[in-house]
């Protein structure tokens, strides 16, 4: 369920103090609007899912697609912590360092994994199923049919097929993708405050601190410290893939990611009509700017997070702002960063605006 707006917004009121700031630049209007969620998550949400993504939701916690009957697409991406890989079962399960990302939101992307080596969330979710949970497709779509086939026979059209077809597999991908592309982000008390000072015109809101203000202000200047260059737009992530410093990493980077996509028969233009696939028409897979180039993540809900960066290095924000004081430890060809110029308690204050961006979105029970 979505914790009432009404609630959350309520204890905002209660809890904080009054604040009084800086008047608002109207370059920071600007990333103000840009950043903002659409207002309609203001609301409680109460819609149900559709007949699709309710089976979708069912495949992503089915144990029965994968070789062992022991992973599920909830074992890395849990619900109950955004969506992330809390117990780093994702290095566990494929052998290899990278970190699951989070779910929440990408729907609004139009690349996928850290090396981008998916172009639709349909791809990602058999990418995944052939790869980490060591199926193939013809024997995921036949677990689907054989197990779903009758009580979802409007949504697995496909099913009645003689002969299997890798339109079969497409369906079952594009079924979990219509789960998936439910799972979004919520009102926070940064987007509150947005919506205060934009839409209810309030000039000194008190929903954010003046400490968390002025990390906001950090966060928006490309001179002191450059976040808002790649971390943009509602979901604070351009959906770009840049080097930032943290090692040329030649099996997962996006040159990497860029090859594995080339080569797969899932490509978006495949099945898809063509004002559908855009963004890979013009898509560039090699350049040295993109050696240990890695896809910009979300800012948002950072809590819990057990990790950061693609190989989750580190286990900190603390840490994370460390690195960026720094970010040449790896010497790369190009790099897409400076060090940030921060004294101490502005890292303080960035780290705090950076916890303003969690929301109270607590998940339902796994489906029955």
């Amino acid at each position: 369920m979505f914790v009432s707006s009404a609630l959350v917004i309520g204890t905002w009121l209660s809890s904080s103090p009054e604040v009084i700031s800086e008047p608002i630049t109207p370059y920071e209007e600007t990333l103000l609007k840009r950043t903002m969620l659409d207002v309609h998550y203001r609301a409680e949400r109460k819609e149900g899912l559709s007949l699709q993504a309710k089976l979708g939701e069912r495949l992503f916690h089915d144990l029965g697609l994968s070789r062992g009957k022991d992973i599920s697409c909830a074992s890395c991406h849990v619900p109950e912590h955004n969506f992330q890989d809390v117990d780093n079962l994702s290095e566990q399960v494929n052998g290899s360092p990278i970190r699951a990302l989070s779910l929440r939101g990408v729907a609004e992307q139009d690349w996928y994994f850290w090396d981008g080596r998916a172009d639709s969330l349909w791809a990602q979710a058999l990418e995944a199923i052939t790869k980490d949970h060591d199926l193939s497709t013809l024997e995921a779509v036949k677990y689907v049919c054989d197990t779903y086939g009758q009580q979802y026979a409007s949504v697995l059209t496909q099913c009645g097929q003689s002969e299997y077809s890798e339109q079969q597999a497409v369906e079952v991908g594009k079924v979990i993708e219509s789960y998936v592309s439910t799972i979004n982000h919520y009102w926070t008390r940064f987007d509150e405050y947005v919506y205060r000072h934009l839409i209810k015109v309030e000039q000194n809101s008190d929903v954010l601190t003046s400490d968390e203000l002025a990390g906001m202000r950090l966060f928006f200047d490309s001179e002191k410290t450059g976040c808002i260059d790649c971390h943009s737009g509602p979901r604070f992530t351009n959906g770009g893939f840049f080097a930032i410093g943290t090692g040329r990493d030649e099996q997962h980077d996006r040159i990497a990611g860029g090859k594995k996509y080339q080569d797969s028969i899932y490509q978006c233009q495949n099945w898809q009509d063509p004002e559908h696939c855009g963004h890979a028409q013009y898509a560039r897979f090699e350049g040295s700017d993109l050696k240990g180039a890695f896809k910009v993540p979300s800012l948002r809900n950072l809590a819990g997070s057990p990790s950061f960066m693609h190989d989750g290095r580190f286990k900190s924000l603390e840490e994370v702002i460390d690195f960026y004081i720094n970010p040449y430890e790896y010497p790369l060809v190009h790099t897409d960063v400076t060090p940030l110029r921060l004294l101490p308690h502005q890292r303080k204050q960035l780290i705090l605006f950076l916890q303003a961006l969690n929301d109270e979105y607590i998940p339902p029970s796994n489906p029955k």
